[in-house]
């Protein structure tokens, strides 16, 4: 069996001091050094999903040391902001109302990122905060892509606040200055309140809980002004009742309209669709969320950036 690729994460690794990390994570990363060690020279049923998963084990314990003087329980400051798929993790964090320097663990730095999702990562403040000792913490990002357009929350009303929106609006200008609101006219951007209603009851800290649904028979629309240039623009739906749920997603510019992915929803589920189009003048494009075959449409949010 080749165990090359345990052999390359124990290089990888070296050898750490015992005393620069705390006594917790250094225990657990000796274990599985030591597991590695072990396996180097082969065991008995050690096969290829063996190997892969003993180097990966000893990467992840390493990326997970802790550097000693460290507080043993680890805060979660929720919500920290937003980042671009391409933009480095923040050099400061608030904790407690406060902005303190940090160091991200290594896996946090490397972590990939998926535009519309979620970053969870951790570190540790780089000054004393809690008995002396370095404050562990952990923090959750909203990905979204550069130069975007749009980002609305879609169904948070005026005087309700979205944590998503506003860190994401502290990221990047957008041409949404609130979370959401329904077009005055033809040229302003929101949605068509016709045969549309606010979502109740929702967790506003989830963007796939607000949203909108349609009356029966009709649409959801969203009309929004743009400059020209090839956008994607990405919808977000989530099953809040139980159903399956076929839908269709169209941009009209003029007299074109141009389809996006179908949206299947089923019970409970999230889903996302996309769809791409070019605006050549500045003008006002319909962007439009109806039913297939199935019950009336709904919206958890959606953003429009720029190819």
């Amino acid at each position: 069996m080749d165990t090359g690729p345990i052999a390359a994460a124990l290089a990888a690794v070296g050898s750490p001091n015992q005393s620069e990390y705390s006594d917790q994570s250094w225990s657990v990363f000796t274990a599985t050094r030591a597991a590695a060690q072990s396996a180097l020279t082969g065991q008995v049923g050690l096969d290829t999903v063996g190997v892969t998963q003993i180097a990966r084990r000893l990467t992840e314990a390493y990326n997970a040391l802790i550097p000693a003087n460290t507080t043993d329980t680890q805060k979660d400051v929720g919500l920290a902001g937003a980042l671009t798929t391409t933009q480095d993790l923040p050099s400061t964090v608030v904790i407690d109302g406060q902005s303190h320097p940090v160091t991200w663990s290594t896996g946090s730095r490397s972590a990939g990122r998926t535009a519309y999702t979620t970053l969870s990562v951790w570190g540790w403040t780089n000054d004393a905060y809690v008995d002396g000792k370095r404050q562990l913490f952990s923090a959750n990002y909203e990905v979204v892509p550069p130069s975007l357009a749009y980002y609305i929350d879609s169904g948070v009303t005026s005087g309700q606040v979205s944590p998503q929106y506003a860190a994401v609006a502290a990221n990047q200008p957008l041409m949404n200055g609130s979370a959401d609101q329904a077009s005055t006219g033809p040229t302003t951007w929101g949605y068509r309140s016709d045969g549309v209603n606010v979502k109740a009851g929702t967790n506003l800290s989830d963007k796939n809980s607000t949203g909108l649904w349609a009356n029966s028979g009709r649409t959801i629309q969203y009309r929004l002004p743009l400059d020209p240039g090839t956008y994607t623009l990405t919808a977000g739906f989530h099953e809040w009742w139980g159903a399956t749920r076929p839908m269709s997603q169209t941009v009209t510019i003029g007299a074109t309209t141009t389809s996006g992915t179908p949206i299947n929803l089923t019970p409970g589920a999230d889903a996302t669709g996309t769809v791409r189009f070019t605006v050549s003048h500045p003008t006002t494009i319909t962007y439009t969320v109806a039913k297939a075959g199935g019950p009336d449409p709904v919206l958890s949010w959606l953003a429009v950036a720029m190819d």
